[in-house]
């Protein structure tokens, strides 16, 4: 009796959902789904920040140039603002994916099939950009909601488990294998190897795998280059089971900050998986080398 009864609420509901994501095709029910691992966001936060003239509008997607028209046009009607003075900052403090109109969600094209919450999801965040809007003029507080949950306690490890990392004979990770040369020229490129780590092991968010540094006037250090700049590449390669090879590379561009002639060094930071699953952070610093205005490196 009861597994019937549960068959007919899962049917019902079922038929709810499909009716509210048509003409989306749906494999599973999202929300039952959920409750046993979470596999998309709940709820979606909205911010509105205004910087003097300016008003920024928070909405944790990827909103579509058409519908995030309608967001700014609803929001600058309310504050009395121009509309190229209402702006909005995607994928801010969430990801619900793609933000679609109506119009778009229904063609089911990339984006439209990529909105999780159905044709209205936008009419829902214009209600929800436009109460927000209000209480800013008002000078109102408004309830926060209810915030996503913190589910980093439940997320499943990777299912390919990371060997600990080795180095080659008589070498530590993090030395250098092939040195720099003595000396360089604008256009030229200095690639250096390191003995390495597994760069999954931590992707070092908010660092860097790559620094090249320059030695002031006072005998310091300063970075002026890491692996976000364009001329610096990182490359890493497995040798073996256990070894690896870090390959970092930097194409001296006058042009580009940093590229001043001097004396400089490059560094490589990694973190090393040890036999029992540990991490610690590796740092390998390469050999000293000039960099000069000359067209040729060897005079």
């Amino acid at each position: 009796m009861f597994d019937l009864f549960s068959r007919h609420v899962l049917y019902r509901l079922s038929r709810r959902l499909r009716q509210c994501h048509a003409p989306k095709g749906l494999v599973l029910p999202s929300a039952l789904v959920h409750r046993r691992y979470p596999v998309a966001q709940q709820h979606a936060p909205v911010q509105l920040l205004r910087i003097g003239t300016l008003y920024l509008v928070g909405i944790p997607g990827e909103v579509t140039i058409v519908a995030g028209l309608r967001i700014r046009r609803a929001v600058a009607a309310i504050v009395g603002a121009e509309v190229h003075d209402v702006l909005l900052a995607g994928y801010s403090n969430g990801c619900i994916h793609y933000v679609t109109t109506p119009e778009e969600y229904d063609e089911q094209l990339y984006e439209g099939g990529s909105t999780m919450f159905g044709r209205w999801e936008l009419p829902a965040l214009v209600q929800t950009a436009s109460a927000v809007a209000i209480a800013m003029v008002a000078g109102h507080e408004i309830e926060l909601g209810v915030p996503e949950p913190d589910r980093s306690g439940r997320a499943r490890p990777t299912k390919r488990r990371i060997p600990p990392d080795e180095a080659a004979a008589r070498l530590r990770v993090g030395d250098v294998i092939t040195e720099p040369r003595e000396r360089y020229a604008f256009g030229d490129t200095v690639m250096v190897e390191f003995a390495g780590a597994h760069p999954g092991n931590d992707l070092r968010r908010g660092g860097t795998f790559v620094e090249v540094q320059r030695l002031d006037e006072d005998s310091t250090w300063r970075t002026v280059l890491d692996d976000g700049d364009w001329d610096t590449k990182f490359s890493w390669k497995r040798t073996t089971g256990r070894t690896s090879t870090v390959t970092i590379s930097w194409t001296i561009t006058p042009s580009v900050r940093g590229a001043e002639p001097g004396r400089y060094r490059i560094q490589y930071h990694g973190d090393a998986r040890a036999a029992d699953g540990m991490l610690r952070e590796v740092t390998g610093t390469s050999p000293e080398f000039v960099v000069t205005t000359s067209q040729r490196a060897d005079v």
